[in-house]
């Protein structure tokens, strides 16, 4: 779905923190920077009273990555933002802009959500209501107190006040805003603005939305941004084993320089000494070899969940990290069927996992031509078969509440690729690796099968 960008300017406070702070990996500023050129801002205002300390915070940020015009606004009052500055900013706003303080992490999808709103001629004080750990109480203009949702009052120390800090202003308001501060940097302006009416309240609508102001609560935003680094294709074995370890290297690379196509390239490497390991067609290399492939998948998942989590995601990684799928599986299908030739003196294996590797060549040629020339991406999750709803994945569309979806979303589960690797380790502990290829077998004559058939449904058209 695309989204009419309506708000392109935003005001970024970061005076109320280090701006340096880390967080998942990236600064505090750099994050809410990135999230913002995410929902189509083009245009930030960063505000801050200490020059040097800007000047090496926005050295963190790489304009070509964010696509993102900054511009850095210094106070000379260290510990306090002037009224004067958002005055001072009116003239180079449009009629609305976006207010948020670098005290928080946004979900990118909430920002866009409030980007791509209809203006209100009123401050939209955008509010969280979901029981959230703030932790101890906050200045007032953080926590507003609401009754019939309308704001009742601005009081950060009172347990039932409800999170804010995103707002969505009118320029022409900017000015009442802005008249006075107090010393916990409260807006005194805004007391002016809710006795007059002029604010209104909108919820929050995003998958997380985080306060970070504290080294407490810094932590404990980065628990659940690992937390949130899930993707809507993962099965259960995903979701229950391999993010859960995935998660606790992710946690450690995200405070290195490794990249996530540097990832994806050792998790390659991985899968192949993996593949290797089988030829060697000994019962102990067998099982070892299984097991380095399981904790390839592990590895593999590092990839994606560093990309989302830094940002760092590209054309170039997703189809890294596509084909070289594509190529292990394949290695796993002749390994076996070597091993199996070598150890059962029959050559039935072997040709069988030849008819399985020129199966799934057939349906990595259409999904990768597919992914090309019509996604125009690199990663799979794009992919739509012809019966497929554009906004539906795969297993969306086969997990509905009908005896036969359930039926063919049961058959779908023995298909991903994380359910055969456990099933394959299992298999090679039990010495039987031929039930194994037999499997990859089925699996692979399955994808041809509804591979020609999205072909002659006229699949690649509907797509585009």
């Amino acid at each position: 779905m695309t989204h009419e960008h309506i708000i392109r300017q935003a005001i970024l406070f970061a005076d109320a923190l280090e701006p340096l702070e880390k967080v998942g990996g990236l600064s505090i500023l750099k994050r809410n920077i990135l999230s913002l050129a995410r929902t189509g801002i083009s245009e930030v205002f960063v505000v801050h009273s200490s020059d040097s300390l800007m000047e090496t915070a926005l050295s963190d940020v790489d304009l070509v990555e964010s696509e993102i015009q900054i511009e850095a606004v210094i106070t000379d009052i260290p510990g306090q933002l002037k009224g004067e500055t958002l005055t001072n900013l009116q003239e180079k706003l449009d009629e609305h802009v976006l207010l948020l303080r670098c005290q928080h992490i946004w979900d990118v999808q909430a920002l866009t959500s409030v980007t791509t709103q209809n203006p209100s001629s009123k401050l939209v004080m955008v509010v969280d209501s979901q029981d959230r750990e703030l932790g101890e109480p906050l200045p007032g203009y953080l926590r507003v107190q609401l009754d019939d949702q309308e704001v009742s009052g601005l009081n950060g120390a009172v347990a039932d006040a409800i999170d804010t800090g995103l707002w969505l202003v009118p320029t022409a308001l900017l000015g009442e805003l802005a008249t006075g501060y107090d010393e916990d940097l409260s807006f005194a302006g805004l007391d002016s603005l809710v006795e007059t009416e002029n604010v209104c309240i909108a919820e929050f609508a995003g998958e997380y939305w985080h306060f970070v102001g504290t080294t407490t609560s810094m932590r404990r935003a980065e628990r659940a941004l690992l937390i949130s680094l899930t993707k809507p294709t993962d099965g259960p074995v995903v979701r229950h084993i391999s993010r859960r370890v995935s998660r606790l290297v992710t946690n450690v690379l995200m405070n290195t320089n490794a990249t996530p196509n540097q990832v994806t390239l050792l998790s390659t490497m991985v899968g192949v000494l993996g593949v290797i390991l089988i030829f060697q067609a000994t019962w102990s290399y067998l099982i070892l070899g299984a097991t380095v492939l399981e904790l390839q998948h592990m590895l593999d998942c590092c990839d994606g969940e560093l990309a989302r989590l830094k940002f760092k995601g590209s054309a170039i990684g997703e189809w890294m990290d596509t084909i070289a799928d594509g190529l292990l599986n394949m290695g796993y299908a002749l390994a076996l069927g070597w091993f199996c030739k070598e150890m059962f003196d029959t050559t039935f294996y072997w040709h069988l996992a030849l008819a399985s590797v020129a199966g799934y060549a057939l349906y990595d040629g259409v999904v990768y031509g597919q992914l090309f020339f019509v996604h125009r991406r690199g990663s799979g999750i794009h992919f739509r078969w012809w019966f497929q709803k554009k906004d539906l994945y795969i297993k969306n569309s086969l997990d509905g509440g009908s005896p036969l979806s359930r039926i063919f979303g049961a058959a779908h589960a023995l298909t991903r690729r994380e359910v055969f690797l456990w099933g394959f380790l299992g298999l090679a502990i039990l010495h039987l690796p031929h039930i194994a290829v037999i499997w990859y077998a089925v699996l692979a004559a399955g994808h041809a099968s509804i591979t020609a058939t999205h072909v002659l449904a006229g699949g690649m058209r509907r797509a585009a």
